[in-house]
């Protein structure tokens, strides 16, 4: 499964590796550093100066941010990565469970878990793929 999944993400990732190689590496950090900055600035403007609980906002941006920081992370060639098992099981059950409860408990914004198991795990798949990947977490 996990196999499936990676081969998807590369299939899906590997044509945007070349516009981002286009970006000199000072300035793809800087970028990544300014996603992480503005993910921050965001969620405490809407949640602490507008005095809103804005879930799909903050939930639509952030995604959205976690998207881009995938794009200006590609550096190289994605291949498949080792995950362990302990990580991975707990890591999409959890996405599952979240998808399920959608389906019995009303909530503001719908799909988290779905959206979770694409995005985060997609840029997790790209980090650890990135050549420098302890410049990338004293980044973040």
């Amino acid at each position: 499964m996990i196999a499936w999944y990676q081969d998807r993400l590369i299939y899906l990732l590997t044509p945007f590796i070349r516009y981002a190689g286009r970006l000199s590496y000072k300035l793809r950090y800087r970028l990544i550093t300014f996603c992480f900055f503005i993910d921050i600035v965001l969620f405490c403007i809407v949640r602490y100066l507008l005095h809103k609980n804005s879930y799909f906002y903050n939930t639509s941006f952030g995604i959205l941010i976690m998207i881009l920081i995938a794009f200006f992370s590609l550096d190289k060639t994605l291949v498949r990565v080792n995950w362990r098992r302990s990580l991975w099981i707990p890591w999409f059950g959890f996405c599952i469970a979240l998808t399920v409860s959608d389906l019995f408990v009303m909530k503001q914004a719908c799909g988290l878990g779905i959206l979770l198991a694409v995005v985060f795990t997609g840029v997790f798949f790209v980090w650890q793929n990135h050549s420098r990947r302890d410049l990338l977490m004293e980044m973040s």
